[in-house]
């Protein structure tokens, strides 16, 4: 009878990311989220990685990069957690800002941020961005991811 040995590599629980200081903001590198927030709190879906920013308000920050380390989706979700009540759509909107790019200027919105979601489209000079803002949270994405 022939053994095999049977060998397990592991993998790793969040990319190693080299830090650097820009502004953490769609279309920019992934690694100045780790140069502002630090370590991640854990590792999301697929490549994301998600910082535990404020625990009252619980604030948590999400972003997902491709190959290049380009940010290309970030997702911000807040609450209190003494009352469960979260921010009003002009905080969230206000919050979420800091992560677009400066030249960011929207040109259409659809929805309704009390009823699923107010969808807030925007030119820029790294494309369009397509930030979905509902109750205690938002998420911007690069149209063209």
């Amino acid at each position: 009878m022939q053994t095999h040995k049977v060998v397990v590599t592991p993998t790793a629980a969040s990319t190693v990311q080299a830090v650097t200081h820009g502004t953490p903001q769609i279309g920019g590198l992934l690694s100045d989220f780790y140069g502002k927030y630090g370590t991640p709190h854990n590792q999301g879906i697929g490549n994301s990685e998600t910082w535990l920013v404020s625990s009252q308000p619980l604030i948590l920050v999400n972003a997902d990069h491709d190959a290049s380390g380009k940010t290309t989706n970030v997702g911000v979700t807040e609450q209190d957690m003494s009352t469960g009540t979260t921010w009003s759509k002009d905080q969230m909107i206000n919050y979420c800002a800091q992560f677009m790019p400066g030249d960011a200027t929207a040109f259409n919105s659809v929805g309704d941020y009390n009823q699923g979601g107010l969808f807030i489209d925007y030119h820029s000079s790294i494309g369009e961005i397509v930030d979905l803002l509902a109750q205690g949270s938002c998420v911007i994405t690069m149209s063209n991811s």
